[in-house]
């Protein structure tokens, strides 16, 4: 039966065998070290778990195992089991321990809560482009934009090598500083012509700088490198991205999406990491490219006019495919709110919701709500109509019809609405000073009289009726 350490690891049995109290079980266990050590050289990962936890099956707490199970388990698909021993090699100083423990916190989407260890780690030994590596990881991860991209400068002057100048590109990127991303990236890719995940990112650079022939350039070289695919990239994606690390998820989607410039998925899920990153403009950009794009367009309707068939993205069932239209809708609301562009947000809702027939009464009244707060109200007209048919009772509706009316010039259909809803809602100020000045622009002094005078009734120390009233009076 497999064992693993877990939260409740005796520390002081762990002292114990550190210091060596444990005698004959603590000295007779470098050789399983040794044999483990050398499956993880060999990459053997499952063979390395189990060997290390013979090892501390033997010795609990013993050092070198506890860091070598922790990295073995990184390499794993069960990557969050190496944040317990990493944990207690960390608290036991072990070599290696803190940096272990970074990089699973890292690997896992917890990165955040890593920073301090690693700024402490980059001030220990300043001269190290890996640790500064993981102080911008952490950075990144914590949405520090200003500070990764400061100190993955620092990793370039430290010669992080080609990779390092990859990761300062793509922070200059994040923060809008184009000229020295493109100009970084250029030099990263032109010094790692066989390193995929260089060329990723530099193409995932030069399609956020909008250099295209770049873009494709390094692209097609992380496509010939890449044999099988980007299953890795997705993998470590969505750890992050479940973990809460947006940031790096996105870094990661950016890779695949600058890559396969034509799956819509990569850009979907872009576009999502976006918008849990707080970029609405950069997320409403992906979710409007994904859904133009197999599989989430009707194959008439691809942007680039062709179908290609790939993958598990054209194998989609129209149901599931209608599913996921409605779900990236609903994104592409959030990022334009999220952006402030409450137009964009109204129509977005709208389309939405014609995209799959909703007759659902509180999606329609939502988008009234949507369209009533945009600059431009006018457009909303059918969805106003849609709802009040579906929310007879409802009066956002009305308001809504009567504000376009109104601001058309037509006077006698925004008083129609405006009575409407003024029989529904009578205590209403606002409507009531609406309808009422819309009375007195079609000369029925009397009338307008009359609406403030209810409304009054209601609100009899409503200074702003008070005043609408007197205006009225011979």
């Amino acid at each position: 039966m497999r064992r693993t350490l877990s939260p409740g690891f005796s520390r002081i049995f762990l002292a114990l065998c550190l210091i060596g109290v444990s005698g004959t079980s603590c000295g007779g266990t470098r050789k399983l070290l040794r044999q483990a050590d050398d499956y993880a050289a060999d990459q053997r990962w499952t063979a390395a778990v189990r060997t290390y936890e013979r090892v501390l099956d033997k010795k609990p707490g013993q050092p070198e195992a506890l860091v070598g199970i922790a990295r073995a388990w990184l390499n794993t698909d069960e990557p969050e089991r190496a944040i317990v021993p990493a944990q207690v090699a960390a608290e036991a100083k072990v070599a290696g321990g803190t940096e272990v423990l970074i990089d699973a916190l890292l690997t896992n989407g917890k990165g955040a809560s890593a920073l301090t260890l690693a700024s402490e780690r980059a001030g220990a030994d300043p001269t190290s482009p890996i640790a500064r590596t993981r102080l911008v990881e952490t950075q990144l991860a914590k949405g520090e934009l200003a500070a990764a991209a400061a100190d993955a400068e620092k990793v370039v002057e430290l010669n992080g090598g080609a990779p390092g100048m990859a990761l300062a590109a793509w922070t200059q990127a994040r923060n809008n500083n184009c000229g020295r991303a493109s100009q970084v990236a250029a030099r990263a890719a032109a010094n790692a012509l066989t390193d995929v995940q260089v060329q990723a990112e530099a193409a995932a650079v030069f399609r956020l700088c909008g250099d295209a022939a770049a873009a494709t350039a390094a692209a097609n070289a992380a496509r010939a490198l890449l044999m099988d695919g980007p299953k890795m990239w997705a993998l470590q994606a969505d750890r992050r991205a479940k973990g809460g690390d947006y940031e790096g998820a996105v870094r990661r989607y950016s890779w695949m999406r600058a890559v396969y410039p034509d799956e819509g998925p990569y850009a979907a899920q872009l576009g999502i990491a976006y918008l849990k990153a707080g970029d609405g403009a950069r997320a409403a950009g992906e979710l409007e490219s994904a859904l133009k794009m197999a599989p989430y367009a009707s194959t008439g309707a691809l942007s680039s006019g062709v179908h290609v068939a790939y993958r598990t993205a054209d194998q989609l069932g129209e149901n599931e495919r209608q599913a996921m239209v409605e779900k990236l809708y609903e994104a592409l609301s959030q990022a334009e709110s999220l952006r402030g562009d409450r137009a964009s947000y109204a129509r977005t809702l709208e389309k939405g919701l014609r995209q799959k027939g909703s007759r659902d009464p509180a999606e329609w009244l939502r988008v009234v709500g949507a369209w009533a707060a945009a600059p431009d109200p006018s457009p909303g007209m059918e969805a106003a109509r849609i709802a009040a048919d579906l929310a007879p009772n409802a009066i956002e509706p009305r308001i809504l019809m009567a504000r376009i009316h109104a601001s058309r010039g037509e006077v006698d259909r925004a008083v129609g609405q405006a009575h409407l809803a003024f029989r529904s809602r009578p205590k209403d100020v606002e409507l009531a000073l609406f309808l009422g000045n819309l009375l007195v622009v079609r000369g029925e002094r009397a009338e307008a009289a009359r609406v403030y005078k209810e409304c009054l009734n209601l609100n009899p120390n409503d200074a702003r009726l008070q005043s609408a009233l007197s205006r009225l009076q011979p």
